[in-house]
């Protein structure tokens, strides 16, 4: 979408629709994305930046809106009129001018992508902190001379035009094989097709979902779908890939959901003891026990150890330890009670072990399920259909943990997440989560840490997660009531402890702020 040519267009269509308007304000709601409000004469304008790989720039009518809890942007353009919208002539920069010498620029270079406010020659607003403009080059169209120094007719076609869409040039390849072998012909192609970009433009939409501004007669390749203006298609394909990469998020999550329930069941199988063991523990016990009563007319004399021949073993002694107070039928007794608890937890073992591996069994069964699923369509018809059985079995562990943790856990689009029970307890999980885990805390009250556990990724989660899950930190503190409360968020490494701190005290540095409202989780796992 962010193709030098599409954007050419796209910037003589919002010359066409946005010239006249006035700056209303600019918000962030989706990650990456910046979108800035426009208006006239009660007509509003919604003008679309997306600062990501293929980057989407479009317009769109919208009614007035107020974004509550979304980020705010280049408030010094509020009531500004807009002036002109300009492309660079060798790059993806598309400028905005506006009164008192303020200027938007949209850097349209893919991951690089970012939305700048100039006053004159100088930065005063940016939407994404971690990236700098880039230095505007000249564009060197290459000649006989220079395309003849390069190996692949690739490389020819980019030197005759640094500009051309990349994505098509491998359909260009295959139609033009034998016209592009002469240099010549190759420069002669390519000046037509430049002159059919810019002049003389379709604007389609081709069967794998991509932009193509050159018709069927030149780039053979079916079309899909055809527009009338740059803004519909760009719009279209925004619409199509934000689709997508939804389904593919949510698809992802279900999938991460059912891995981290996997490995969890098997920590918990790994957990309760081997029958073996056990038998031994039980026969020990009761080989005790059955000593203890040979020697029932000792006198213990406040002993808490005794030393008798071991009536199993001819030849040998047995130093047994013994419960002062008590005689020694009555320490005997404590270890047939013994004996006979053991047993009794095996045996529950035994039928845990049985109901967590059927569980296994079954996520297995939805793991091959979900694999068959190649759509948003047939994902919606995956979740109501496994829906119940689904969600207790990758939430409701709870069941099956034997050892109490000073923590809830949940589950949240395949992110596995910790909320912290008590003070001391947020000093444990403090010290349990990996350094590159993400750290949350409502600010300015007190309230449980909550880690989201990142496995040693360096990304962070989509705005969703991080939303959803400082909602939860928020609820999980004083500020529960509030309408909106701030939360704060960062990696794990950033978060310290004083020495001699009490409970639950950090010092935190590099903190990230998101207001929102507190929110319950829907199941949590008292582990």
């Amino acid at each position: 979408m962010n193709n030098y040519f599409t954007i050419h267009h796209q910037v003589r269509f919002l010359k066409k629709h946005l010239l006249g308007y006035r700056f209303e304000g600019a918000y962030s709601r989706y990650k990456k994305t910046v979108e800035a409000l426009f208006s006239k004469d009660q007509i509003h304008k919604n003008l679309l930046f997306q600062a990501k790989t293929n980057a989407a720039l479009f317009v769109q009518d919208a009614p007035v809106r107020s974004f509550s809890n979304a980020a705010s942007f280049f408030e010094e353009l509020e009531g500004k009129l807009l002036l002109d919208v300009q492309l660079s002539e060798n790059d993806r920069i598309v400028t905005f001018l506006f009164e008192q010498d303020l200027r938007l620029i949209y850097y349209a270079f893919g991951p690089k992508a970012n939305v700048f406010l100039f006053r004159g020659d100088h930065i005063i607003d940016q939407f994404r902190n971690d990236n700098r403009p880039k230095t505007i080059g000249s564009v060197q169209i290459g000649g006989l001379v220079e395309i003849a120094t390069k190996e692949s007719s690739r490389e020819k076609i980019l030197c005759r035009e640094p500009r051309f869409p990349r994505h098509l040039i491998p359909y260009l390849l295959n139609s033009y094989s034998n016209q592009l072998t002469n240099d010549a012909s190759l420069i002669e192609l390519v000046d037509n097709w430049v002159k059919q970009l810019l002049h003389t433009p379709v604007f389609r939409r081709l069967d794998d979902g991509s932009i193509c501004l050159l018709p069927e007669t030149i780039l053979d390749r079916a079309t899909d779908k055809l527009f009338d203006d740059p803004n519909a298609l760009i719009r279209d394909i925004w619409i199509q890939r934000e689709i997508k990469d939804h389904y593919n998020d949510r698809k992802k999550g279900l999938v991460d959901q059912i891995q981290v329930a996997s490995r969890r069941y098997e920590k918990i199988l790994e957990s309760l003891e081997d029958e073996l063991v056990s038998e031994s523990r039980i026969k020990k016990y009761e080989t005790t026990g059955h000593i203890l009563m040979t020697y029932s007319y000792l006198d213990l004399n406040d002993k808490d150890e005794i030393e008798v021949e071991n009536i199993f073993q001819f030849g040998t002694t047995s130093r047994i330890p013994i419960k002062k107070g008590l005689s020694i039928s009555e320490n005997a007794q404590l270890y047939y009670q013994k004996a006979k608890g053991t047993r009794k937890t095996m045996i529950a073992n035994r039928d845990r072990k049985e109901e967590i591996k059927k569980k296994m069994a079954e996520l297995v069964t939805l793991s091959h399920s979900l694999d068959c699923v190649d759509g948003p369509k047939s994902l919606d018809r995956w979740v109501k259909d496994h829906k119940d059985r689904y969600t207790f079995l990758v939430q409701d562990q709870s069941q099956f943990v034997s050892q109490s943790q000073p923590w809830r856990s949940n589950v949240y689009q395949g992110y596995e997440i910790l909320i912290g029970k008590s003070a001391s307890g947020n000093d444990e999980l403090l010290h349990y989560a990996h350094k590159e885990d993400l750290w949350f805390h409502a600010r300015h009250v007190s309230g449980s840490h909550v880690v989201i556990r990142m496995n040693k990724k360096l990304e962070y989660p989509n705005s969703d997660v991080i939303e959803t899950v400082a909602g939860w930190a928020a609820w999980y503190s004083k500020a529960k009531t509030a309408s909106l409360a701030p939360v704060i968020y960062t990696k794990r490494k950033y978060v310290r402890k004083p020495k001699g701190a009490a409970p639950g005290m950090v010092i935190v540095e590099k903190e990230n702020v998101i207001l929102v409202s507190p929110s319950k989780p829907e199941t949590t796992i008292e582990n």
